[in-house]
């Protein structure tokens, strides 16, 4: 298997800062060996970036991921849920990235809880 840049695909990064990106490229080789050590048949991570509200620094700016587990059989999507619906969200890109991820797991649960061979270790 290749290499997690390999594995990893991105769309929208371009409207992500730099401690965004900093942020993105410490967390997301975490959560993607967490799935591989559990989910030894995973195959691609997509992962979309969306922005809602200002694109100004003085602005605050929410933002909606979208991830896609592929493997061989099916795909798992997981995403934040819609900023705008939500009372309180979060608006750091750090929260809104983990709890796409922390979705992602959950669907994972649940679409292999009957399968004893790919349990997914909770933290």
């Amino acid at each position: 298997m290749g290499s997690i840049s390999d594995m990893v695909q991105f769309k929208g990064l371009d409207i992500l800062n730099d401690e965004e990106r900093e942020f993105l490229n410490k967390i997301v080789p975490e959560y993607y060996e967490k799935l591989k050590r559990s989910l030894k048949n995973i195959t691609m991570l997509e992962i979309h970036f969306k922005e809602y509200g200002s694109t100004t620094p003085e602005k605050r700016r929410k933002f909606d991921i979208h991830i896609r587990a592929i493997f061989p059989s099916k795909k798992i999507f997981a995403s934040t849920k819609p900023a705008t619906h939500i009372k309180n969200k979060d608006w750091k890109f750090s929260k809104s990235l983990q709890e796409a991820f922390k979705n992602l797991e959950n669907q994972v649960r649940k679409e292999f809880h009957n399968d004893k061979s790919h349990p997914l270790p909770r933290d």
